[in-house]
């Protein structure tokens, strides 16, 4: 037996170290006669509550600056939204100043074939007025569309919100909130 014994003996004839283990209650002895700021501290290292909120706080900041990126790019895409439809109107406004002009030299240029005198009259005289009959009497029409229609988009811009909005200021609440006209605005 004694040579069994002897051979679980280490050739440097050291013990083995073992792992130190705490007991349960002894820790948590310990954790309880620490001061108070380290009653949280685990055994095996820092603060794991200070770690998650530390955690959870740097997730708030990502989600954020996300919030805050996402924001700036939907205003970027807005406003360039809003740009393009500006030049847009910028460009048609352009285009109808240029349309006006053309306008004025075709009326110079229509007066002066009336008026000018014609010194052998001829069948090619007779076509060449009833084109332009024709071709003025197609504008009279669309520059009388455009009228009606400028005169009804000129009379709304006029009245800025309506007859219920004009007949609210000069009635006030008691016509706002008058029974019939309630009943006119409500739905269903």
């Amino acid at each position: 037996m004694n040579q069994l014994g002897s051979s679980n003996k280490t050739s440097t004839g050291a013990k083995p170290v073992l792992p130190k283990v705490n007991n349960f209650l002894e820790t948590i002895k310990n954790n309880q006669a620490a001061p108070i700021g380290n009653r949280f501290e685990s055994p095996f290292g820092a603060n794991p509550f200070a770690e998650f909120n530390r955690q959870k706080e740097i997730e708030k900041q990502r989600v954020a600056q996300f919030h805050q990126a996402r924001l700036k790019e939907w205003e970027q895409v807005y406003s360039a939204k809003d740009k393009q439809v500006e030049k847009k109107i910028e460009e048609i406004r352009l285009e109808l100043q240029a349309l006006a002009k053309q306008i004025v030299k075709y009326d110079q240029n229509i007066t002066q074939a009336i008026q000018t005198q014609v010194v052998t009259p001829g069948a090619y005289h007779i076509t060449f007025f009833e084109h332009i009959k024709q071709i003025i009497a197609l504008i009279r029409k669309n520059v009388t569309d455009a009228n009606s229609w400028l005169s009804v988009f000129k009379k709304r811009s006029a009245q800025k919100g309506g007859a219920f909005w004009a007949n609210t200021k000069k009635g006030g609440t008691s016509y706002l909130m008058s029974g019939e006209h309630s009943a006119a605005r409500s739905a269903g």
